[in-house]
């Protein structure tokens, strides 16, 4: 027999999918047919979350790093070559 949520295939005596937790029916009430193929949508959106989590911790990372190193010194004098700062 087969989960009507997930196509998992689960035990006769199961009461529920020990993948996606759907109550099954009476033995033998399951999916009928072909085994589905793919993920559940449950764990599709998790991993979506927690790629989207992930893509922003190495955002922080990234931008935390160039701020903390980046900033070297630069070239403190203007186009005309007149000294800014005090500094000549």
């Amino acid at each position: 027999m087969f989960c009507e949520n997930c196509g998992n295939e689960i035990e006769k005596t199961s009461k529920f999918c020990p993948v996606c937790g759907q109550r099954v029916e009476a033995a033998g009430a399951g999916f009928k047919g072909r085994k589905r193929t793919g993920t559940p949508a449950r764990a599709v959106s998790r991993n979506l979350i927690y790629g989207f989590l992930g893509l922003f911790a190495v955002a922080v990372v990234v931008i935390g790093t160039v701020k903390l190193f980046g900033g070297g010194q630069k070239n403190r004098e203007n186009p005309a070559g007149k000294a800014v700062c005090g500094i000549r």
